[in-house]
């Protein structure tokens, strides 16, 4: 799977809609389905199923320097894509680079079952993963950065997501790309989440995630009746999202909701 030159450097804006605006969005764009394409790999696919696994260092420095917005912030990830049932072996070593209100995206292709020994000993076979790359060069400083951060720097599997993503794109352009995200889901990869500040962002899980990624202000001008539809964009993390959210979630209860919940008395429910 291939990603366009366009999207690898990219402005980018997010929105957290309600079910009304999917639906809306949804109509829109089947009212003018000559003007939209569905952007997957496989033809007459509807969506794709997503699994990624963030990497961090133990501070969960980039978690940190998410909520503190430090220039040159990243992240880093191994990405898998599934379409039709059908998983793929080959996946994505990625770092996600944000400054400036731009996003780059740095990818190199990778083997699945490489992935446990690489996150040991930063070993992969340099002529097969040479053969599952263009760009030769390009491909050589990615994974040598990746191996720098897993040897060097600590860095480690954290948390696993998934999600269910619907892409579209304009027929002929390739300024703008929409995607819609559904059925997040995180897991966390390590026991304890060390955080030092709280991500102050909500996510609800009756909400969407609309992304709108995009070159220049030509592409969000062809999609000006989709913008007016998702309202105020946002600034989020859905990496932060699921660090936090595990986070509060494996906290204690405070006594008082304890004391709340103990007082309820229901009967059990009778099987039918």
């Amino acid at each position: 799977m291939k990603e366009s030159p366009t999207f690898s450097k990219r402005k980018e804006k997010k929105f957290l809609v309600n079910y009304d605006q999917i639906q809306s969005l949804k109509r829109l764009i089947q009212a003018k389905k000559t003007k939209f394409l569905t952007d997957h790999l496989a033809k007459n696919t509807k969506f794709t199923s997503i699994e990624n696994i963030y990497f961090d260092a133990p501070s969960l420095a980039s978690y940190h320097d998410s909520i503190k917005k430090t220039g040159g912030r990243f992240k880093m990830r191994v990405r898998s894509y599934s379409q039709n049932d059908i998983k793929e072996d080959r996946v994505f070593l990625e770092i996600k680079t944000k400054d400036e209100g731009e996003t780059l995206k740095k990818r190199v292709a990778f083997k699945r079952d490489w992935l446990d020994k690489f996150v040991v000993s930063g070993y992969y076979p340099l002529d097969q993963f040479l053969e599952i790359n263009d760009g030769k060069t390009k491909a050589l400083n990615t994974i040598k950065y990746i191996t720098h951060l897993v040897l060097n720097q600590d860095f480690r599997p954290v948390l696993k997501s998934n999600y269910v993503r619907y892409a579209y794109k304009i027929k002929g352009s390739n300024t703008v790309r929409i995607t819609i995200d559904d059925e997040l889901e995180y897991m966390p990869l390590i026991d304890q989440f060390p955080l030092k500040l709280p991500y102050k962002e909500h996510f609800n899980h009756d909400q969407y995630i609309v992304e709108i990624k995009y070159v220049g202000k030509k592409g969000l001008n062809e999609i000006s009746d989709i913008m007016e539809i998702l309202g105020e964009p946002t600034k989020f993390s859905k990496y932060c999202f699921g660090i936090y959210g595990l986070h509060k979630a494996s906290l204690p209860a405070p006594e008082s909701r304890k004391m709340a919940l103990n007082e309820i008395n229901l009967p059990h429910a009778q099987l039918i």
